[in-house]
């Protein structure tokens, strides 16, 4: 789905979770970065990952992009 629809969300954030769980999240930065620039409900989901990892910088980091989005 990712090489046929780079910018279907839902596959990418499936995807970046899938790396950062394996540890090679800087691996596919990229996609952070279009998850970041993705819809509210993305980026929630996105955080509140972040948050049951209790990954702190990428949860404030998250959280920034989403109140300056409001």
């Amino acid at each position: 789905i990712r090489e046929n629809y780079p910018d279907y969300f839902p596959a990418a954030q499936l995807y970046y979770k899938s790396m950062y769980n394996k540890g090679n999240s800087e691996k596919v930065e990229g996609i952070y970065k279009q998850i970041l620039n993705s819809n509210e409900d993305i980026k929630e989901d996105i955080l509140n990952f972040f948050i049951d990892k209790e990954d702190i910088d990428k949860s404030e980091e998250v959280y920034s992009v989403i109140q300056n989005t409001r």
